[in-house]
């Protein structure tokens, strides 16, 4: 099969999901106006060129290199990726059949402004639209999907990158925080995911537990986030240690002691939990999105408000003097992602719907 992806390369679930389907045997070509972040092979890349002065005469350009792109591939599928964006171009390309994939955000937060109407005309013009929550998934019935052109797949994790198997004994003695409990969170440093609330809870919890050690990856202004943790005076038990590369993450997972995630708006169930909860980590989540129809409150985690960090700080320390607790979360979570959440049983039924589009 021929797949042409419209997507932005550069972000953290494309190139998985790419690389999987090249894997499959399927030859793949991906459409993007952003570079990857890591060399991806098997697949062919098009670099959509958006250096031109007036906005107006760039999209009508952007069509024309990706009409262009696609007449020469002849592709069995297309499948655009973030309706706001490459939904709509693929929508304007006129090329069936179309699938499309909403991430979360361009269905309940772009919709609100100017974007909607274009959004509204893209959806009518896919065959399917792929969400992967249920948050989403009813949000688009509301714009005027059809509940049967709609499927629920979550993206799922690896388990077998993931894994507790993972864990380095060095690697906290390389961050300087050996035998100390390391509390990690991989949601960029962007407002939505209110990395603040964490940061606030953090002298609350070294009031109890003086040597714990927080650890943060991501994207985004941070700069702000190490003014707070400065002006709260917990500098020196705040670690930003930026972007760190898909594949390295595993490492960094596996060897904390708790995952923690203060997001106040989620499409689905964020795949920065699954992965954490793969590599065998009791995760501490708000309750936002599917999260707590993954994750049950004192059975596999901890399900808390928004902007609490009182309560984070609370569960934070309670699961950091329970390590027997600590473990029986993790070992669920490891189990629920193995058995429920496979990143490939999740392709597979990607796949399907491939099969399904050309009958």
């Amino acid at each position: 099969m021929k797949i042409c992806y419209l997507a932005n390369i550069g972000t953290t679930h494309m190139p998985k999901l790419v690389r999987c389907f090249a894997e499959k045997g399927h030859e793949v070509h991906v459409i993007s106006m952003e570079k990857p972040n890591i060399p991806i092979d098997g697949v062919n890349l098009h670099l959509i060129d958006t250096n031109r002065k007036f906005l107006y005469f760039t999209f009508l350009y952007k069509i024309f290199q990706m009409s262009r792109i696609i007449n020469s591939i002849k592709p069995d599928i297309i499948h655009a990726h973030y309706i706001t964006k490459y939904g709509i171009l693929g929508a304007l390309l006129g090329y069936k059949p179309l699938i499309m994939s909403a991430w979360g955000s361009d269905i309940l937060i772009d919709t609100k402004g100017i974007f909607l109407y274009p959004i509204k005309y893209a959806l009518s013009k896919a065959m399917v639209v792929h969400c992967d929550g249920e948050n989403v998934r009813d949000e688009l019935v509301k714009l005027g999907v059809d509940a049967d052109r709609i499927r629920l797949i979550y993206f799922g994790t690896d388990p077998g990158r993931f894994n507790p198997d993972k864990k380095r004994e060095q690697l906290k003695e390389e961050l300087g925080i050996a035998g100390h409990p390391m509390i990690i969170c991989t949601r960029n440093f962007y407002p939505s995911y209110d990395v603040q609330t964490l940061i606030r809870s953090v002298p609350l919890v070294l009031k109890s537990i003086p040597d714990a050690e927080f650890v943060f990856f991501g994207r985004g202004p941070g700069d702000e986030l190490k003014e707070l943790a400065s002006s709260l005076g917990v500098a020196s038990n705040v670690h930003f240690l930026g972007y760190v590369p898909n594949d390295e993450l595993p490492v960094y997972l596996a060897s904390s002691d708790i995952f923690v995630s203060p997001s106040l708006s989620d499409g689905g169930i964020a795949v920065s939990i699954t992965d954490a909860m793969a590599c065998g980590l009791p995760v501490i989540v708000t309750d936002v999105a599917d999260n707590s129809k993954l994750i049950k409150d004192n059975v596999n985690g901890f399900v808390i408000p928004v902007k609490s960090p009182e309560v984070l700080a609370e569960k934070i320390i309670y699961l950091i003097r329970n390590d027997n607790l600590r473990a029986k979360f993790g070992n669920l979570n490891r189990s629920i992602i193995v058995n429920e959440y496979n990143y490939f049983k999740e392709m597979k039924k990607i796949e399907n719907i491939y099969k399904e589009s050309l009958i």
